[in-house]
């Protein structure tokens, strides 16, 4: 399990990257 502020900085750089296939990956391994 990810420590809080790390999961929020992987957000961020979803969202500064703008990839919708990572954003997608990156949602996958989160919920998995």
């Amino acid at each position: 399990m990810l420590e809080y502020h790390g999961v929020d900085e992987l957000w961020n750089i979803i969202l500064c990257v703008g990839d919708d296939d990572i954003a997608d990956d990156a949602t996958r391994f989160l919920l998995d």
